[in-house]
Order: C-alpha cells, then structure tokens, then sequence
C-alpha cells in the first residue's frame, strides 16, 4: 500500500482513480479503527488527508452514519463533524434526527448544527420536543448558538449564562393552564 501511496502522487488522474479504489477501503478502515485513539488536530489532519486522498471515503462514512451498531453510527457522525462534513452528510444526517436510538439522534443534531443555518423548523421542533435530554440540549445548542453546560429537570443552563425552560416544560405549562 505504501507504494502505491508515494506513486498515486504523481500518477495521471485515471491512474489515482485506479489506486484510490484499490486501497481506500484500507486507507478508510485504518484511520476509523485509530480515529478513537487520535488527539484532534491529528485526527483532523489526516482525515482531510484520507479525504483528499480517497475520494470514496465520503460515500463509506455516509454508509457508517445510516447502518450499523449505534456506537459505530455516532463515531461516523463525530468524523463528520470534526472534518466538517455536515453539509456532505445532511441528507443522511436529517434521518438521524428521527432514528431510534437518542445517541443517534443526538448527535444528528449537533453535527447539523455545524452548517451555519437552522435545519428545517420540523426538525428542530421534533429535537426541542424529543424525549431525551441531550437531544433538547443539543437543539437548543443549535438554537442558541452556544454550548449547554447543564440539563437540570426541564431547565438548561448555557454556556453564557442563560437559563433556558425546554419545549417540554413550556408545552407542560400550556397544558395546565
């Protein structure tokens, strides 16, 4: 492999496209398995590296993000994230919002969050409405634009300092009243 590497440097397109195919299964399987052990600017560089390097590797993330054992789910979702793949994977990503598992859906949030624009309002109400308490925070992360710092019953404490009531919590209040 690391021959073909050093060639695919300075090989012709259609001979990268040759190797790309040839080893980016192992290149991709290689930086997943160490992804856990990396520091963040390591895992950063060299998942841009592997990107650049296999252009493939888009479509198996995307895989690892829609199938598979939860864990792996949420692990695919973070290298999106920390590669900032968000817009690549938002299709995959906005189903993630509705999945099963509250780890899944989640981290389908804040990874959605790094676009830079709200994603759908039925979305966003599902999150702020969600049974879980990390998937609101989340939701009100992206909301609000900063980190959430503490989940205490049906309140929020952000990062700057707001106290924020969940969804939950104002619908409950409709209710009664």
């Amino acid at each position: 492999d690391n021959a073909l590497l050093q060639r695919m440097t300075t090989a012709p397109e259609s001979l990268r496209r040759v190797i790309s195919r040839a080893i980016g299964q192992t290149g991709f399987d290689q930086y997943w398995e160490r992804f856990d052990r990396l520091d963040h600017q390591t895992r950063r560089s060299a998942g841009k590296a592997m990107m650049k390097l296999f252009p493939d590797a888009i479509t198996r993330l995307t895989r690892r993000v829609s199938t598979g054992p939860v864990a792996d789910r949420v692990k695919a979702m973070q290298i999106a994230h920390e590669l900032e793949l968000a817009e690549s994977l938002k299709t995959v990503l906005l189903q993630g919002c509705s999945d099963a598992s509250p780890k899944v859906r989640s981290k389908a949030v804040q990874v959605l969050g790094q676009l830079g624009q709200m994603p759908s309002e039925a979305v966003m109400d599902r999150a702020l409405t969600d049974t879980d308490s990390r998937v609101r925070a989340n939701a009100i992360e992206v909301i609000a634009g900063t980190a959430v710092v503490a989940v205490s019953g049906d309140a929020v404490v952000l990062a700057d300092g707001r106290t924020l009531l969940t969804a939950l919590t104002i619908g409950a209040a409709e209710t009664r009243a």
